[in-house]
């Protein structure tokens, strides 16, 4: 049989990950014990030009889709779309999910 081991910096990152799950988590239920609901919709910010026709992909029944970096910017973006940007990770918030 073949186990794996993980190193320290592996089982941090996990650690990490499993940390920001639960505070997604408990903000979102303060969210829903304060307002009775949350949002059906999800939030999708972008960065650089991203095509009309690739963004209606994406009908406007089910997201919010918002260039981040303007005055408009979504305040808690589930998921990242992207072109040619140098992505740090001061740009991503703990609310992300997916970077595209």
């Amino acid at each position: 049989k073949f186990y794996r081991t993980f190193s320290t910096a592996e089982i941090d990152m996990l650690q990490k990950l499993l940390d920001d799950a639960k505070r997604r988590s408990t903000a979102q239920q303060e969210v829903i014990e304060e307002e009775g609901e949350i949002s059906s919709k999800f939030n999708i910010g972008t960065f650089n030009a991203i095509s009309q026709l690739g963004l209606k992909r994406f009908p406007a029944k089910k997201y919010n889709i918002v260039p981040l970096g303007t005055d408009k910017t979504v305040e808690d973006p589930h998921a990242i779309l992207l072109r040619s940007f140098k992505l740090g990770s001061e740009h991503v918030p703990a609310s992300v999910r997916a970077v595209a």
